[in-house]
């Protein structure tokens, strides 16, 4: 089975991005005698299937920062990093098996991946190995152990940011229609039931959407009755396209605001569905001078345009070289535990600003508030949960 899951770079289980292979020192609690002078890290990521090019485009930024660490790394006293990658295809299965692999036969000692979905499979046998795994997604992370942590924000933190942003411009009841897979769930629960009670707005309908579904006239029937201020849709963007196109026909006039899967409904030519809705989305800022250069920089190689997960993975590379730094700093020798902490000790700089690990293992970071104009995504300004 396994060896029937190898191909090619680019394509298949592993490869390496071209720096040295390297095996970390044991990952236990204890405390090592420094760093090591290499360090090997799994990128457990979907490089084949339908969700294949996220992983590739993640890989592609992580390697992209890998190549500009590798200039800086040993004048600041840093190891060497060597990613294994290795295919989840974004199945639990195949992840928890290519999770087997990076450990059996490379003894990778951090795990750099993505898709909740297979973080949940490989979390039992992380945890027994000590292993800090780094989820390159806003899944919530806290039910995983104490060294898993997640580099963008969770749907919960998401929703507290955008909430409070509708509460700034008037809105004091909200109607929530919400896709029933488990992350949309969470943060339509956390609005409804922590959010806005402890802010002071209200939740006046909170509708269930079964996932794929196409026929959301109930739902949305029974959310305008409420006679909301605001409606949020949480969902992907193929469910939020029903929603907001069920709204239009009903001639809403009222305000809409979401997370940032509500950006995909303008890229598949809805965004007149949604015109002067407002979202939040990673928060990689045209005008900051670093993710400036490297947006030019990529377009000038690649002969194309920077994408989001491209971003996001080069991101994830400055978040691990940030930890190592202070953990340097710290005289502190690799371990899991070790890594997790020295993330929540930041914060730590970044293309998309200063971000910050809760003690529970969420990051704080700030967040794009997008608006809808003439059809097309605007960024607006950078909003956070301390705002």
């Amino acid at each position: 089975m396994i060896k029937s899951l190898w191909t090619k770079f680019g394509r298949g289980l592993t490869a390496t991005c071209g720096l040295a292979l390297a095996l970390g020192v044991a990952a236990t609690g204890a405390q090592a005698q420094g760093l090591p002078a290499k360090l090997t890290v799994g990128g457990l990521l979907p490089l084949t299937g339908n969700a294949g090019f996220i992983g590739e485009e993640i890989r592609q930024g992580l390697d992209s920062y890998l190549v500009e660490y590798a200039k800086t790394r040993a004048a600041a006293g840093l190891p060497e990093i060597n990613v294994v990658y290795v295919d989840s295809q974004a199945d639990p299965r195949v992840g928890f098996q290519g999770y087997q692999l990076l450990r059996s036969r490379h003894e990778a000692q951090l795990i750099y991946l993505t898709y909740t979905s297979v973080a949940i499979a490989a979390a039992p046998q992380a945890n027994r190995d000590q292993v800090a795994m780094f989820n390159v997604t806003q899944g919530e992370v806290t039910k995983l152990g104490p060294l898993f942590t997640s580099m963008l924000p969770a749907y919960s933190i998401q929703g507290e940011i955008i909430v409070k942003e509708a509460m700034r411009r008037g809105v004091k009841t909200i109607a929530l229609l919400y896709e029933n897979s488990e992350a949309f769930v969470v943060q339509a629960k956390a609005i409804e039931n922590d959010v806005c009670p402890r802010l002071g707005c209200k939740v006046v309908a909170s509708e269930q959407i079964p996932a794929g579904s196409t026929d959301v006239a109930a739902q949305v029937t029974a959310a305008l009755a409420a006679k909301p201020d605001a409606v949020f849709p949480i969902a992907i963007a193929t469910q939020i396209v029903p929603v907001v196109r069920e709204l239009h026909t009903r001639s809403y006039k009222g305000k809409i605001f979401g997370i940032s899967d509500m950006g995909g409904v303008a890229s598949t030519n809805n965004g007149n569905l949604i015109e002067g809705a407002f979202y939040t989305s990673f928060a990689f800022d045209d005008a900051d001078a670093d993710y400036k250069a490297l947006r030019e920089g990529y377009k000038a190689k690649h002969g194309k345009e920077l994408s989001q997960y491209v971003a996001m993975g080069y991101q994830g590379g400055q978040i691990i070289a940030a930890a190592l730094k202070a953990m340097k700093a710290a005289g502190k020798g690799w371990s899991g535990v070790n890594f997790v902490e020295a993330q929540k000790g930041g914060p730590l700089p970044t293309i998309a600003g200063p971000v910050t690990f809760l003690k529970d293992g969420r990051i704080v970071e700030p967040m794009m508030l997008v608006e809808i104009k003439d059809g097309k995504p605007t960024q607006t300004k950078r909003i956070s949960l301390a705002d």
